[in-house]
């Protein structure tokens, strides 16, 4: 593992074998987050650990000493989830986190905001997609991005507020989740977050998985709050 540089700087240099240009802010590690959930639980604590993101950094034999198995296989574990964070679908997504600048990150939240704001009157929906076109028009100029890099900023059609749910064909269990909890038609859901989602009862981080797939179709990205 990398002796120098902050705890992500070393992560980075382990996926890539080379240190960033910059270091990743603060506000983006939700999103470095969202990546290592795509591994093993096992997977994402070692890397946690190791390099030490959330928690003190920690050797193999302490990992090991604390889940009783050997430093050996814990060492196992770490190339095992290195090999896939290496993967181009979570290495781009890594490198991308690292590679946005700092005053392009306040434009995206602010934007992002702007997008919460809009996303919350239902009947502002397409008012929405036009100020998002033009914003991301304008972030793919400054930062000289591939389009398909800042796509998970996006929505590319227009959505009806007026639309019920029972178009997206959910699961049953999903479906009447929403139902009970008075989410009723798509503008009632488009103007929750997955924060809001995630109290509703019954629905659960599959059942949420399961909304940000369908919603993803329409080219619709759920914000964390």
């Amino acid at each position: 593992m990398p002796d120098s540089g902050t705890p992500t700087q070393k992560l980075y240099q382990a996926i890539f074998n080379r240190l960033p240009e910059q270091d990743m802010d603060e506000a983006d590690l939700p999103d470095l987050f969202e990546i290592l959930d795509t591994l093993a639980p096992r997977e994402a604590e070692v890397i946690l650990k190791r390099f030490g993101i959330t928690h003190k950094e920690m050797t193999q034999a302490a990992i090991a000493a604390e889940w009783e198995i050997t430093p050996g296989r814990v060492g196992q574990i770490e190339q095992k989830a290195l090999r896939k964070l290496k993967h181009p679908s979570r290495a781009d997504k890594v490198k991308l986190l690292f590679a946005l600048r700092s005053d392009l990150r306040k434009h995206i939240n602010a934007l992002n905001q702007c997008i919460d704001d809009l996303t919350a009157e239902n009947n502002q929906l397409h008012v929405a997609q036009i100020v998002l076109q033009n914003s991301l028009h304008m972030i793919a100029q400054m930062a000289s991005l591939h389009k398909d890099e800042i796509a998970q900023y996006g929505i590319n059609q227009v959505v009806s507020a007026d639309s019920h749910i029972d178009v997206l064909d959910f699961s049953m269990r999903v479906y009447s989740a929403l139902i009970r909890s008075g989410i009723a038609m798509i503008g009632d859901l488009v103007s929750k977050n997955r924060k809001d989602l995630m109290r509703i009862r019954n629905l659960g981080s599959v059942g949420v998985k399961e909304i940000e797939k369908k919603l993803a179709g329409l080219g619709v990205v759920l914000h964390n709050n």
